[in-house]
C-alpha cells in the first residue's frame, strides 16, 4: 500500500508542473523535498506541499516512509477553473 495526497484546485498549469514531476519521480522523500526546495518554481512549492502532506499520512498509517521512495506513476492533472 501507497501513501497518497491530492492537491485539488491548484491554479498552476499542467506545462508548469509536470517537468518538476520529471525531477522528482522515483527519488526518495527526502531527496525530493531537498530538489524542489531549492527549485525556483510555484509548481515545486505546490509539489512540496504534496509530498509533505503524503509522507505525513503515510507515517500515520504505515510507519515506514523514510525508505520509501515517490511513486513512478504520475497522475496527470485536470484544469479545474
Amino acid at each position: 500500500m501507497e501513501a497518497r495526497a491530492i492537491a485539488k484546485y491548484v491554479r498552476v498549469s499542467f506545462r508548469k508542473i509536470q517537468p518538476i514531476a520529471v525531477m522528482v519521480r522515483g527519488k526518495n522523500v527526502n531527496e525530493a523535498l531537498a530538489i524542489l526546495k531549492f527549485t525556483p518554481n510555484k509548481g515545486a512549492r505546490v509539489f512540496e506541499s504534496v509530498i509533505k502532506s503524503a509522507k505525513a499520512n503515510a507515517e500515520i498509517i504505515m510507519k515506514w516512509i523514510r525508505k520509501s521512495s515517490i511513486s513512478q506513476k504520475f497522475m496527470r492533472t485536470r484544469d479545474r477553473t
